[in-house]
């Protein structure tokens, strides 16, 4: 039976239409998930964002419990800002890395549960397309990241770079492997291009899905986990139920099915709704 849904957020709750369930879901999955939730079982977002850039949307549907948010470092309420878990990457390996890539003019972010900082002379174009993707408010401009390293608890950091430049960030990075968990991601907004999150070593969506079923004092198989890419399916797998959407890749549809899961439909067309709606006799209210 199912006592907890977690949920991924750009793919499953927002699609491809501008004013209509971009850059929020859709009204009509609004209602939905309040309504859910109201009846009692918890629906928590579960995303790379930042939490200040999942937080308008908890607000929409009234999520008031905790979401997974930086890719897994930050278990948070946003309603309430009460954190329940907050993974603290190394600021002196971060430094590090700032400097070993600095030739290359890489475009950094370096996040913590509140803020979002970049350098101050950056000019990426990467930087609206994250504000347009996650719906955030301009980043803090600061003369050197490394001071912000120094001074702050950092959540997360993160990279952008092209298709034909990761193979050289991977070969920099891979002398800090135990040092921190890197993911390489990429979504609609940026495709062909790739992001890097970085988080601390062990820390990524599963850890956390762990981490909040400790909480509600569950265990994975009282989990539905909804996701659309392969990287989701790192938190998905330790699920005992699991859907996706008709806009999810090939592989991530053969994960979900060979784990006798749930194919709904495009999230264009709502599709979380059926998905939703299918697993119904499962939950415990």
């Amino acid at each position: 039976m199912i006592k907890l849904i977690v949920l991924d957020v750009d793919g499953i709750l927002i699609g491809t239409k501008q004013g209509y369930n971009r850059p929020f879901p859709s009204p009509k999955v609004i209602k939905y998930l309040k309504e859910l939730q109201d009846k009692g079982i918890p629906i928590s977002l579960c995303t790379g964002k930042a939490s200040f850039a999942t937080k308008l949307l908890a607000e929409k549907a009234d999520l008031n419990n905790f979401h997974i948010t930086d890719a897994g470092s930050l278990l948070m309420d946003m309603l309430t800002n009460k954190v329940l878990k907050i993974h603290q990457i190394s600021s002196e390996k971060i430094i590090e890395l700032i400097n070993l890539t600095e030739k290359y003019q890489v475009f950094w972010e370096l996040f913590t549960a509140e803020n979002w900082y970049i350098d101050a002379k950056s000019t990426s174009r990467f930087i609206q397309l994250h504000q347009d993707s996650s719906n955030i408010t301009d980043p803090i401009r600061v003369a050197d990241l490394r001071e912000v390293a120094k001074k702050e608890i950092l959540s997360k950091a993160m990279i952008f770079c092209g298709p034909d430049e990761v193979a050289t960030f991977k070969k920099i990075f891979s002398n800090f492997e135990q040092d921190f968990n890197f993911q390489w991601a990429t979504t609609p907004s940026f495709e062909p291009d790739q992001l890097l999150l970085i988080t601390a070593p062990g820390v990524n969506k599963r850890s956390a899905i762990k981490e909040l079923c400790d909480y509600y004092k569950i265990t994975p198989d009282e989990v539905l986990g909804v996701g659309d890419t392969k990287m989701d399916w790192n938190f998905m797998a330790v699920c005992k139920y699991t859907a996706t959407v008709a806009n999810a890749s090939d592989e991530m549809k053969k994960l979900v099915t060979d784990h006798d899961g749930y194919v709904g439909p495009h999230v264009d067309a709502d599709g979380i709704i059926e998905i939703l709606e299918h697993f119904q006799n499962e939950f415990i209210f």
